[in-house]
């Protein structure tokens, strides 16, 4: 240490202040790796179902220590960097939220193919290269649902020239169905049940946007002899996934869109402003694992492992 101080190097120093502090690797932690349908969550959610790991696990033994260490690599807005008292150069992290860390943890850990870029050569996610509402909150909603969730949902944004909550939870629906499929983009067919009429026609750019699914291509179409539903089915080879929006969601963003035309009036400036706002907040409250009711024959042919059971399958609801 003598010699590296003396070489006048930066060192940042990435340690929990307290050992306590960390998040424990609880059965809940596993069962949420469980569902992430990537090959890196799955190992850990194995390595941890029997033997000496499933006894850790139930002696409430691990936690994330040196974890942190990557995670806060991949997620610097996790904690603060302090200098050290007399030791020029040199730093020590605090401040860091334990749930954030567990949050950026479970993203990174879905691992999804990378979308890749066709004219830009950088996706934007810098505050100066977005409009201040969204840079605001953009680190929170990366750190806690993932880059690719990201890409898609400002891709669906800016395809459908306004911030909205259908075409948020489009971009979400779609990535949850490639989740499970373990697919990259292009790979899915979908059938929209949202119709073709706004706001919940609005669905269907998210759900191109996030699956590569297009018009253009042939692979997804809009069914229009039912009513509308904030539904879809996707399609990989002869496996299939339908995915719902759960009715309790649906009642809330009901709530939320009375009560802003309650205040505001329909079509007033002050109404689409307050709609942009919630459209923001439903998009990083609302978590792609838990949002959907989800049935089909890929969640037998793929169905998650149980933290610590390693016979028994998930619930069948697609993320509870």
């Amino acid at each position: 240490m003598k010699r590296v101080a003396a070489a006048g190097l930066r060192v940042e120093a990435v340690a929990w202040s307290e050992t306590t502090s960390a998040p424990v690797v609880d059965a809940p932690l596993l069962d949420e790796l469980a569902l992430l349908r990537s090959a890196a969550a799955g190992l850990i959610v194995r390595l941890h179902q029997s033997g000496r790991g499933a006894e850790l696990v139930r002696a409430g033994h691990l936690r994330l220590w040196d974890d942190l260490v990557a995670v806060r690599f991949l997620n610097p807005s996790l904690g603060t960097m302090n200098p050290v008292p007399e030791q020029a150069g040199w730093s020590q992290l605090s401040g860091v939220d334990p749930a954030a860390l567990r949050r950026t943890l479970v993203a990174t850990l879905r691992m999804l193919p990378a979308r890749g870029m066709v004219i830009m050569a950088e996706f934007p996610d810098e505050p100066e290269h977005l409009l201040p509402d969204v840079a605001e909150i953009a680190p929170q909603i990366i750190a806690r649902h993932g880059l690719e969730e990201w890409k898609a949902a400002v891709l669906t944004s800016e395809l459908h020239r306004h911030l909205g909550t259908y075409s948020i939870i489009g971009a979400k629906m779609g990535l949850r169905a490639r989740e499970w499929f373990n697919v990259a983009l292009d790979e899915l067919r979908v059938e929209s049940h949202a119709g073709l009429k706004p706001p919940l026609s609005c669905l269907n750019d998210g759900l191109q946007v996030a699956t590569g699914a297009s018009l253009g291509r042939g692979t997804i179409t809009v069914l229009t002899n039912g009513p509308p539903a904030c539904e879809a089915v996707f399609r990989y080879g002869d496996a299939q996934l339908r995915l719902r929006l759960k009715p309790e969601f649906a009642r809330q963003i009901a709530s939320d869109i009375a009560e802003l035309e309650k205040r505001h009036g329909g079509t007033t400036p002050e109404y689409f402003q307050a709609v942009r706002a919630v459209s923001l907040q439903h998009w990083l409250n609302f978590d792609r694992t838990t949002l959907f009711e989800a049935k089909g024959s890929v969640l037998e042919s793929l169905r998650p492992f149980r933290a610590g059971n390693p016979s028994a399958g998930s619930s069948g609801s697609g993320g509870k």
